[in-house]
């Protein structure tokens, strides 16, 4: 895996944090935009630094309150006949070997996972998590996104074209919320009430000579069970959405914004779960057990 530099120029996340959110760093001890829990990722350390600096002067920080609320950055895909069932549904004709596929507790940025594309014809192939999007010269190497807003899929140019002609399914069963009670965060889990799996609206990239191929997972306006905790939420589609949102040729804004829609509150549920998932490295099935 190439190198990553994380804003505080170390490439230990999790012990970055921590130390950040302690007060222990001085370079950023009274600037902690990471409390709402979002990493971006630099391929230099120089870039990481520069990112910094701008996170602490005015327009940075207006940024951060606005913009850095990284919405479904980790989630499940635990049930995989669910996940079967659910793909020979769509009447897509993709093969699917649950030998492939373990079931997953905690995944997490970076990490390598099942995605349904269409390169001629629907295939799942694995790519990482994370749209790799270009540097704003050839000596800038990628950065890291998780999430791209529903809302500005066809006027920002890093997500113009992968809307207009790399869409992609992400298969999930259920996804982690974080709910904010003074300093502390408190997971939720959110899932189908059917227990059922389910698709993210994805864009994906392809690989390069310098980054694998990978993917971003959509958001869009919360529905009630999701609007007490966070501000976006996945964009969710089913055995007939999803092959709407897989077609080969580019979405109308209207046709786009349809398949956009929050799903319905009345087919939902979500409750808290254990902080222990608050570790990546942390994957068992009691993530997603109730407390």
């Amino acid at each position: 895996m190439e190198p990553r530099f994380y804003t505080g120029l170390t490439g230990d996340l999790k012990a970055r944090l921590r130390k950040h959110n302690n007060g222990a760093v001085p370079y950023t001890a009274k600037f902690r935009p990471w409390r709402l829990k979002t990493a971006m990722a630099f391929a230099s350390r120089e870039r990481a630094a520069a990112f910094e600096r701008y996170l602490k002067s005015s327009s940075g920080r207006a940024f951060a309150k606005k913009r850095l609320r990284t919405m479904c950055y980790r989630y499940t895909l635990t049930d995989l006949k669910a996940l079967l069932a659910l793909v020979e549904a769509t009447g897509l004709g993709v093969d699917v070997n649950l030998d492939d596929f373990p079931a997953r507790y905690n995944i997490a940025l970076t990490q390598h996972l099942p995605v349904v594309t269409r390169r001629g014809k629907p295939r799942i192939e694995t790519l990482r998590f994370g749209l790799s999007l270009p540097g704003r010269s050839p000596t800038e190497k990628s950065m890291l996104l998780a999430n791209a807003r529903a809302g500005t899929l066809l006027a920002k140019t890093a997500f113009r074209d992968a809307a207009r002609h790399r869409r992609c399914l992400v298969p999930a069963d259920g996804f982690y919320e974080w709910e904010k009670q003074g300093r502390t965060r408190l997971p939720h889990y959110f899932t189908l009430k059917s227990g059922g799996a389910f698709f993210f609206a994805g864009l994906w990239e392809p690989e390069t000579d310098t980054a694998p191929g990978s993917f971003a997972i959509v958001t869009t306006t919360p529905n009630a069970v999701l609007r007490p905790i966070h501000d976006r939420m996945p964009v969710i589609l089913g055995p007939n959405s999803g092959p709407a949102w897989l077609v080969d040729e580019p979405l109308t804004p209207a046709r786009l914004a349809r398949l956009c829609r929050p799903l319905s509150a009345d087919l939902m549920t979500g409750y808290r779960v254990d902080s222990r998932v608050n570790d990546v490295r942390y994957e068992a099935a009691d993530c997603i057990a109730a407390v």
